[in-house]
């Protein structure tokens, strides 16, 4: 009895070291783009990995010099649209798990189990399972050669 708890405890440490290392690796990269936005001189190669000096230069400048490109107004665009998509996205949502949750219809429950396991991931990694989907209402057979 006393060794399954060892070995449970093994196993849970290797995977907690393990999943400790994938975070360092996967978190470096974020940190790097950090320090280098904070750095002072131009370019992003330096052989410091922690720059000497750090100014918020980079995001006053990138916010006020629109000789380059105008971020501030590219900016503003993406918010417009983000907001909008995301509020019709709310409504139309909500519009439809209501419609679910109060209407019996032959397919309800098949609609519900594809919207929760299209909701568990982001839009694009949901694309393949919506293109199939439409290709096995549009042409039945077409889906048995695909797979």
């Amino acid at each position: 009895m006393k060794s399954m708890k060892t070995k449970k405890r093994i196993l849970i440490t290797i995977a907690h070291l393990f999943l400790a290392v994938l975070a360092v690796i996967w978190v470096f990269p974020i940190f790097w783009v950090i320090m280098t936005s904070f750095r002072a001189g131009k370019g992003s190669y330096s052989t410091e990995f922690i720059p000497d000096e750090l100014t918020l230069g980079n995001y006053v400048k990138l916010f006020t010099d629109t000789g380059v490109f105008d971020f501030p107004r590219m900016f503003m665009n993406t918010f417009i649209i983000a907001a909008a998509t995301c509020i019709l996205a709310t409504f139309f949502l909500i519009s439809i798990a209501y419609a679910m949750s109060r209407m019996r219809f032959k397919m309800r429950k098949p609609y519900l189990n594809i919207a929760l396991i299209l909701g568990m991931f982001p839009g694009f990694m949901s694309m393949i399972a919506v293109y199939l989907s439409l290709i096995h209402i549009s042409e039945p057979t077409r889906l048995d050669v695909i797979s």
